[in-house]
């Protein structure tokens, strides 16, 4: 085989390779999630100004400067412990995050038994562009009786 077509065959296995990974994640990302999972929406927005937004139809971190940080207690009711799953009652859950900025946020207590609240703290990287940014907790059950 001449070497043209061996950098041709190269090339294209190469970029299969990286679409298909690419593929991969991007799926990943939108599986589905397990039974009895809850979602509470959060936005947040960089500048150069500080705001606080005290709505509650979603998780509201504010406005927050590059650099800067801002948390807030997120009760989770036992509620969410009617959310049957297997027909058992959910005793715990763990909290995560995910969409945009999401790696900007810590929550402590990952996992917390029912009811109980958690600190969800943003910090903003000093070389974060300026915008809103909007993801999601996520509440999967851990423990149930």
């Amino acid at each position: 085989m001449k070497l043209p077509a061996l950098l041709f065959l190269l090339c294209m296995t190469v970029i299969i390779t990286v679409g298909l990974v690419g593929l991969m994640y991007y799926l990943q990302g939108s599986a589905p999630l397990p039974k009895g999972t809850r979602t509470l929406a959060y936005m947040f927005t960089v500048n150069d100004t500080v705001g606080v937004d005290v709505g509650t139809d979603m998780l509201r971190l504010g406005a927050v400067k590059p650099g800067d940080s801002s948390w807030r207690t997120v009760t989770i009711s036992d509620a969410i412990s009617q959310a049957v799953v297997s027909n058992q009652t959910v005793k715990a859950v763990r909290v995560t995050s995910r969409g945009q900025g999401s790696e900007w946020l810590s929550i402590q207590p990952s996992v917390v038994e029912l009811p109980g609240n958690v600190l969800v703290n943003l910090t903003v990287p000093t070389n974060a562009k300026y915008g809103t940014y909007r993801g999601e907790l996520v509440v999967i059950p851990v423990s149930t009786s």
